[in-house]
């Protein structure tokens, strides 16, 4: 989690912006957290709309919680 938020620090574009957080967002999910994912899906998403993955992992993390 923290190399994730360190590599959030430090990337310039936005489609590295969306691969982090969507990264970020699957490895809160295997830890657990699925509130956190959702959050970190969100943010890749609201970066790129048409980023599938973090869409679908969204759905997973939402599905886990009840949702």
């Amino acid at each position: 989690i923290a190399d994730y938020n360190m590599a959030l620090q430090f990337t310039i574009k936005p489609d590295q912006k969306v691969g982090a957080y969507n990264n970020l967002g699957y490895a809160k999910f295997n830890l657990g957290d699925y509130a956190g994912a959702i959050l970190a899906f969100s943010q890749a998403i609201q970066i790129d709309q048409k980023c599938i993955s973090a869409y679908v992992n969204r759905g997973f993390s939402k599905v886990s919680l009840k949702k």
